[in-house]
């Protein structure tokens, strides 16, 4: 029994440790491109297949992980401008965002190569504020309009990539669209909710 307090005693203090020796690649930019899909929640009549389309989204972020274990946490504050068209009879429109991604990730550590490639796994929320209301024409005639209204709303991300030499990092992750939905509105009438989802490939440099 004493042997097996004294063990559990030198984990614990391995444990208690183990934050002195987290490793910190510090605060850093990020950027990169994201591919925007507009998923509609019921049928609209006259309304064809929405398109993806491209945007580009830049910022600050940060990254804390603790190498024994393997995992980690990142964020991110991020300005990102995502096109959105209605459907291919309408012109792409621009929604501006501020976003806050926060994810927690495992760091797949190998033996003689985790000071120059780790590759991992990453999923957690991101926080979208948007700053504006987007405006369509997707027929002709002043009777076709509809309005994406703004609504601030969330996504799942999920996501893989690779840090080379502790300081790049490239990623790619997608933005499952949870909520809440966001409304269009035809005439002054609310006809449909929406929600935008995300392909998003980026690099980061971490000082």
């Amino acid at each position: 029994m004493t042997k097996t307090i004294y063990s559990l005693c030198i984990l614990l203090a391995a444990i208690v440790a183990t934050p002195t020796q987290a490793r910190t690649l510090g605060w850093g930019i990020t950027g990169g491109m994201n591919v925007t899909k507009l998923n509609l929640e019921e049928d609209w009549q006259n309304m064809t297949q929405p398109q993806s389309d491209k945007g580009w989204y830049a910022g600050v972020t940060g990254l804390v992980s603790v190498p024994i274990l393997g995992f980690g946490f990142d964020g991110s504050v991020i300005y990102s401008q995502e096109e959105v068209s209605l459907s291919k009879d309408s012109e792409a429109e621009t929604a501006y965002f501020v976003c806050l991604p926060i994810h927690l990730r495992y760091d797949f550590k190998f033996p003689l190569m985790d000071e120059i490639f780790v590759p991992y796994v990453m999923a957690g929320p991101q926080f979208n504020y948007r700053f504006n209301d987007l405006k369509f024409a997707y027929e002709e005639g002043e009777s076709s309009r509809a309005i994406l209204k703004r609504t601030d709303s969330w996504r799942l991300d999920f996501g893989l990539g690779f840090i080379l030499f502790d300081h790049v990092q490239c990623t790619y992750s997608y933005g499952i669209p949870i909520g809440p939905s966001c409304k269009i509105q035809n005439s002054g009438d609310v006809v449909n909710t929406y929600k935008l989802g995300a392909h998003r490939m980026g690099l980061s440099i971490y000082f």
